[in-house]
């Protein structure tokens, strides 16, 4: 299914670019979608990085430069298809019409290979060990209860697949479909993303 667009034209908007929010807490640009109410562009994250440190809507949104304002997000447990999941995304209003490619959306299976471009990181490769992992995650030093997550493993023993400053980079398979939204990281190190369906679910994104 098509539900996003890559940005072109414009180096500090790209996936894997580092983001600022209005009080200075930095992240990562996953993508772009399109509101199914009136198709304007957004962009996505996580939403403790649109809205940490005490930024609210329509607050500015760096790259550093500005490039949108922060408009709406959910953190916390939604009902998708009849089951609980924990969800930690937003979106942002873009000051500039993208152009470029579509995307594609997918469901996360254990076993699958995937790839994250992440501000702090750049690009890491990793394996899902689990699509519905509920333990406690850290996030920012606290405790949050989070059922149902895609919980990822580096494929390299001496490297992370992701760290601080990484939260709202996309998840993408072996072929490139987005599955998940990373946004914590375990006690051992694995990181945690949110199924991308119940994220595009409850923001109100399509193609």
């Amino acid at each position: 299914m098509a539900v996003g667009f890559e940005i072109t034209g414009a180096p500090e908007i790209r996936e894997g670019a580092r983001i600022v929010n209005a009080r200075g807490a930095p992240g990562t640009l996953g993508c772009v979608a399109r509101s199914l109410s009136d198709g304007s562009a957004l962009l996505l994250t996580a939403h403790h990085v649109l809205f940490g440190s005490g930024a609210r809507a329509q607050d500015a949104l760096g790259a550093p430069h500005r490039i949108g304002r922060a408009s709406y997000g959910r953190f916390g447990i939604v009902s998708y298809e009849g089951l609980s999941y924990h969800v930690d995304c937003a979106v942002a209003s873009l000051d500039d019409e993208p152009t470029g490619a579509r995307e594609s959306i997918a469901r996360a299976s254990p076993g699958d290979r995937v790839t994250k471009h992440g501000a702090a990181t750049g690009i890491s490769s990793g394996v899902v060990v689990d699509v519905a992992y509920s333990e406690p995650v850290l996030l920012c030093g606290r405790e949050y209860d989070a059922p149902r997550q895609i919980l990822i493993r580096s494929a390299t023993r001496c490297c992370r697949f992701s760290s601080d400053g990484d939260s709202g980079a996309v998840v993408r398979n072996a072929r490139g479909e987005i599955i998940g939204l990373l946004w914590g990281t375990t006690a051992a190190g694995d990181a945690v993303a949110c199924h991308i369906a119940p994220v595009f679910h409850v923001l109100h994104l399509g193609a």
